[in-house]
């Protein structure tokens, strides 16, 4: 886990100066700038957060690090869920730097798309470009799934496709549905 702080660029000036964060771990550093600032005089170095005043908006400056802090300290963790890793401080910099000032997720959810939705976007596809019988043969090929799933009480999903699957399914079309065809 890394350690956070924030510091002033320059602690004795006597204008605004920039609140940076600092984010240690395993003896790296990462330096980003908050975006914040404060005249020094109105800094508390030990708290590392604004002091309260009149005459800042000492509320908002510190919210604002708060989420900072969190921010950072969840993109480290997701970082090392998803890679197994600890970033290097520029790449951690970076995603940082995306993710809360760009508002851009790095790590967001994504819908995944299921195979009988990509039948049918497909599907879809070859009505716009007028190519029906293309698009027949697809809807086909989705039913037969869809029946061999009903019939097997198999889950057919893109991870589910493999080389038993194959082997299973032309065999439930050449021999189990060809007889129903057949009888029919």
């Amino acid at each position: 886990m890394g350690y956070t702080s924030f510091v002033l660029k320059e602690p004795n000036s006597n204008k605004k100066t920039s609140i940076i964060l600092l984010y240690r771990y395993d003896n790296k550093t990462t330096k980003i700038y908050t975006k914040q600032t404060i005249e020094p005089i109105f800094w508390d170095k030990t708290k590392q957060r604004a002091k309260q005043s009149i005459k800042v908006d000492f509320t908002s400056i510190n919210t604002i690090l708060n989420e900072i802090e969190s921010a950072i300290n969840e993109l480290f963790h997701k970082i090392i869920e998803n890679y197994g890793r600890k970033p290097d401080p520029k790449e951690l910099k970076s995603l940082f730097e995306l993710e809360f000032f760009e508002n851009k997720p790095q790590f967001s959810k994504k819908k995944h798309i299921s195979l009988m939705e990509t039948f049918d976007e497909y599907g879809q596809r070859m009505i716009s470009e007028n190519k029906i019988s293309s698009m027949q043969k697809y809807m086909q090929m989705k039913n037969n799934l869809l029946e061999y799933s009903k019939e097997m009480g198999y889950d057919i999903q893109f991870e589910t496709l493999t080389n038993e699957f194959r082997n299973n399914f032309i065999h439930f079309l050449r021999n189990i549905k060809k007889k129903q065809y057949i009888g029919n």
